[in-house]
């Protein structure tokens, strides 16, 4: 293999490389060095095709990036997701494509740039899907489902575009995002980490209630206590143990609740006095609260159903 001697243009340092590569990481430095013809592209040129590529990107984000957005939001699920994540990427190859091109050529400088404009542009044209929306269920609705689509279509397709950049562009969106929306902090996961969450076991309790109150399998707020679970309270020092303890008594717990023949009443109290409240902090942002109504919530229910 013919190799060529090469000078990374981030941190100097000299390498040699393969001479057909058109793209090498620094061994050095960790950052992306551009080839062309046997030599390192040159500045200039790179920040012009990083403008060329946003701008591309930038002509292709409107309401068609989110087509379909609340039937594919309903259909997703653990059999459906993958199929649903791949027609989505594909449906928008090029606006991915465009920029993944811009955040390869870009240089620091322009990174934010790049960040900045696109997260504008989204931030856009909810807005105006909001506006379009005159009544205030409605419109809630309407963000609920656009920061589900977020969250499991749009950002992990830009994590897939593999770059420290593209993680930093995601981590940017959400931020500016949960500023620019009430009640829509959302988090920047991957394809692979949505997959995992399917694995991991039901929320008993809270499914529970929310069908026996006929909210549904996947009512928002079951949505958001179980991001809850497997967010903050997993990453807990004493979370594992206490999702553990909670699957191993929440079937009976179930059970036993279903037997009564009040059992509506329980279900009531139980979203009134923990499930409402906990939503209400997961809102807020005030996650050790959520926590304390959780591990609340289980001992009243081991004492009564349990023990």
């Amino acid at each position: 293999m013919d190799k060529i001697d090469i000078r990374c243009p981030h941190c100097g340092e000299e390498m040699s490389v393969p001479k057909d590569r058109s793209q090498i990481i620094c061994m050095f430095c960790g950052k992306d060095i551009l080839l062309e013809n046997g030599a390192v592209t040159s500045g200039d040129k790179s920040k012009e095709e990083a403008e060329k590529a946003l701008g591309k990107a930038l002509l292709q984000m409107d309401e068609r990036l989110f087509a379909g957005e609340g039937e594919m939001v309903r259909k997703f699920s653990k059999d459906t997701y993958a199929d649903l994540f791949e027609t989505y990427k594909k449906d928008h190859y090029d606006f991915f494509t465009a920029v993944r091109v811009a955040l390869l050529h870009a240089d620091e400088e322009q990174k934010k740039d790049i960040f900045a404009q696109i997260t504008k542009q989204f931030v856009k044209l909810q807005e105006k899907n909001l506006e379009a929306e005159p009544k205030k269920r409605e419109k809630y609705a309407k963000q609920m489902d656009r920061n589900m689509f977020m969250v499991i279509y749009v950002l992990p397709a830009l994590k897939e575009i593999s770059l420290p950049a593209a993680d930093e562009l995601c981590n940017y969106i959400a931020k500016v995002w949960g500023e620019s929306f009430k009640e829509s902090k959302i988090e920047a996961s991957d394809f692979d980490s949505i997959m995992e969450g399917f694995h991991k076991k039901l929320c008993y309790v809270t499914t529970a209630v929310c069908v026996g109150l006929d909210k549904g399998r996947d009512c928002e707020e079951l949505r958001l206590i179980k991001g809850f679970r497997d967010g903050f309270l997993q990453k807990e020092p004493d979370g594992e143990t206490l999702i553990n303890e909670y699957y191993d008594i929440a079937p009976t717990i179930v059970k036993r609740i279903d037997r009564c023949s009040d059992k509506e009443d329980i279900y009531r109290d139980l979203w009134m006095n923990y499930i409402l409240p906990c939503v209400v902090a997961i809102r807020t942002g005030d996650l050790p609260r959520c926590k304390k109504l959780y591990c609340d919530m289980v001992e009243k229910l081991k004492k009564q159903y349990i023990h």
